[in-house]
């Protein structure tokens, strides 16, 4: 939300009473944008985005008034609207101090305890914004302190919205930063305003999977503010019959904007028709309204390992169907396996045996960096390994021709 002002400027020498500069309500939040800048010396500045969320969590009564907790300063605030002042109070000494005084006019000071600790304060300003679409009265507040490093502090108080933006500014010598907080999104009074909602749009593959199509890539993709995501995690279970025989938690790591990819590292050799596979993925938003997500809601999905679809070997029985599988494991260091499945297709038997065959890794940039495989094969599924130990970690894509056929995966390199 980037407040915008309005010129009218004769609200600036109105007093204007009844406004609700801070609404308090157990339960609400602010979801925040902040921006990052920083100046070192050479003259580059750096910028960053990153994600807050403050809420109102508790309440307590003193002396016949509530305050509600506020976790941006661990303190107890209470709003009286008659009074037009902010109240703060402090349960270890049992007092109550001014938080901000909104009676105070463009230019004056005052003493207060706004962020827990008293500062003096200058009011800068009052004006009419756009918050949400909506005309509001603005006041703001500053101050600064002087020493080796400068300091600028500034909030923004809007009626209704209550709390909406904030500015920390710091000055060296050298160089300079500062913090700028906006508020995207709210909750207040039981109302949703543009509040980052998350979740996965889909997870997959799910289904039941035949023993020679292990290991696979799993991919959870998530649905909305999704740069808010701290971290997803897999845990798969491999049951045999009555017994669990293995328990595993992976990370799933990011691929794109939205993208989470995680191998499920169970070799056919382990593997038997009637085996069943676990799965459950846990994403963990601390800044999103809905901060933790499980797939399947409750328990777990589980799929049943079917018999294996074709025979693993270089010839004899042979695959029908050209195939470039998910490498092995994945992501890897620095060794992975790749296979490949040459099918005895119509293409196959017009161009004649055997067919020629290529496997080359690509990096990001579109660039061969090796060929693991280039030869005429038979029809039949293959295996090739890849020893990474001389590149850098990142996405490298594996792509197969075969004849007519083509086809592309990611790999990932994390070393």
């Amino acid at each position: 939300m980037k407040t915008k002002l309005l010129p009218i400027l004769f609200l600036i020498s109105i007093t204007i009473q009844g406004q609700n500069y801070f609404p308090v309500n157990v339960g609400d939040m602010r979801f925040w944008d902040v921006l990052t800048t920083s100046d070192p010396p050479g003259g580059i500045t750096y910028t960053s985005t990153s994600y807050q969320k403050f809420a109102f969590t508790d309440s307590l009564i003193f002396s016949g008034d509530t305050f509600c907790f506020w976790n941006r300063y661990n303190g107890y605030y209470r709003f009286d609207i008659e009074d037009q002042i902010l109240y703060t109070y402090f349960p270890d000494s049992g007092k109550v101090e001014t938080a901000v005084d909104f009676n105070l006019q463009p230019g004056e000071k005052g003493n207060w305890f706004f962020e827990g600790e008293e500062y003096e304060y200058t009011v800068e300003n009052k004006d009419m914004i756009d918050v949400f679409g909506e005309q509001v009265i603005s006041y703001r507040i500053s101050r600064e302190s002087f020493s080796s490093v400068y300091n600028y502090h500034a909030f923004i108080f809007a009626d209704k919205f209550g709390y909406i933006w904030y500015l920390s500014g710091y000055t060296t010598g050298m160089d300079s930063w500062s913090y700028e907080g906006d508020v995207y999104g709210f909750i207040m009074g039981g109302n949703f305003v543009n509040v980052p909602l998350l979740q996965f749009a889909q997870v997959s593959p799910v289904g039941d999977r035949p023993e020679d199509q292990f290991p696979f890539t799993l991919t959870a993709t998530v649905e909305g503010k999704a740069e808010l995501v701290d971290s997803i995690y897999l845990k798969y279970i491999l049951q045999k019959g009555d017994e669990y025989v293995l328990n595993t938690w992976k990370k799933m790591y990011k691929i794109g904007s939205n993208y989470y990819t995680c191998s499920v590292d169970l070799h056919p050799v382990y593997l038997e028709p009637g085996d069943k596979v676990l799965f459950r993925v846990t994403r963990y938003a601390r800044h999103a309204y809905n901060g933790i997500e499980v797939y399947p809601d409750s328990g777990f999905a589980v799929m049943n390992v079917l018999p294996a679809t074709s025979v693993v070997q270089e010839s004899g029985n042979s695959p029908s169907e050209y195939s470039l599988f998910q490498n092995y494991p994945n992501p890897f260091n620095p060794i992975t396996k790749i296979k490949f499945a040459i099918g005895q297709d119509f293409r196959s038997v017009y161009q004649g045996w055997p067919v020629r065959t290529t496997l080359r890794i690509y990096n990001t940039l579109g660039t061969e960096v090796t060929t693991l495989v280039d030869d005429n094969k038979e029809p039949g599924i293959y295996e090739v390994e890849w020893n990474a130990e001389g590149f850098a970690s990142g996405v490298y894509f594996c792509e197969m021709k075969s004849g007519e056929y083509s086809e592309t995966m990611k790999l990932i390199l994390l070393k």
